[in-house]
Formats: C-alpha cells, structure tokens, sequence
C-alpha cells in the first residue's frame, strides 16, 4: 500500500483537472509515442489497439486518483499495481500536456524551469504548472515504488531545502573546501 500526502488549493486543482481532462480526452484516440513503427499495417493495427487498451486503463486509474475524496486535501492511497498505472498514466499526460499546450516552448526551457514564469500567457502558465505538478507527483510515486529509484548521490546538497548539509566525514579545515 503506497500513501501520498497530497495538498494543492481549491483553484489550481480546479484548473489541474479541467487541463488534465482536455488531454485525457485528446488522449482517447491518439497515443503518444516515440517509436518508429513497422510498415505492417496489421502489426501496427493490433499493436496500436493493445496500447490504446493499456492507456485507457491507465487513464481510469488517474480519474480514480484524482476523484478521490482526499485528492489535492490530504492522504490518498491505492496499491502497488495502481501506482505503476498512475505512472504511466502521468507520463502520457505530460507528453499530451507537452504536445498539446507547450509546444512553443523547448525542452531545455521545460526541464531547466527557465521559462519567464511572469511574462507567459495564463493558459501556457496553467498548462506549465500542471505539467510541473504531475512530473513531481510522478517522481513522489516512482519514489513510493522503489525508494532508492531516485536518491540523489552521498553527499548531495539539496539547494531547495533551505537546509546547509556536511557530510560528517569531511574535514572542515580542509583549505579546497567550498562553503
């Protein structure tokens, strides 16, 4: 059993669901995919099939997340094999998210949170903050799966904690060390 503390505000989980219903929907008929496919077109038929299949359960599995009554408000819980739909589920909302309403932004600016937060247009805004909200709740539930799927290296400094860590094994009068 996997438990997520999960909190966001009446407004942006309003605006996260109305954005996540729209890809979902553009979803429904279209897969999201990086592969190159074969030129058999019955191949591609029951493969294409078998996709759509497997990402509509997904799909129900993130509707199930996000109609649950604690969703955005405290603690939701679901099963081992609900989190690796939800992951699933995710990563096709994002590239959809990613094709869909971010196009004009490139990847660098997306992964390296470069973007003019405060000059974008609201509707390229909501869609960022949800694309920002689900790649974190991704990361929260891949951690859930395997805790040590995502651990930084011994050592790492954590510039977003606030908190100033030393490893305990350093030597403070050490002259190259960096503070």
């Amino acid at each position: 059993m996997i438990i997520l503390q999960i909190e966001m505000g009446e407004e942006f989980g309003e605006l996260f669901a109305v954005v996540l219903k729209g890809i979902e929907t553009k979803l429904d008929g279209d897969l999201p995919r990086a592969v190159e496919l074969p030129d058999d077109p019955d191949m591609i038929e029951l493969w294409s099939e078998e996709l759509k299949e497997q990402l509509l359960e997904d799909l129900h599995a993130l509707d199930r997340l996000l109609s649950h009554p604690d969703f955005g408000k405290g603690e939701v819980s679901f099963e081992e094999e609900e989190a690796e739909k939800l992951v699933r589920a995710i990563s096709a909302s994002r590239l959809g998210i990613r094709r869909l309403n971010l196009g004009s932004i490139s990847d660098e600016e997306l992964e390296g949170s470069l973007l003019p937060y405060d000059e974008m247009e609201e509707s390229l805004r909501i869609s960022y903050l949800c694309f920002l909200f689900l790649a974190g709740l991704q990361e929260t539930i891949i951690q859930a799966l395997d805790p040590v799927a995502l651990d930084m290296p011994e050592g790492f400094i954590d510039l977003f904690s606030g908190e100033d860590e030393v490893d305990e094994d350093e030597d403070e009068s050490d002259p190259d060390r960096i503070e």
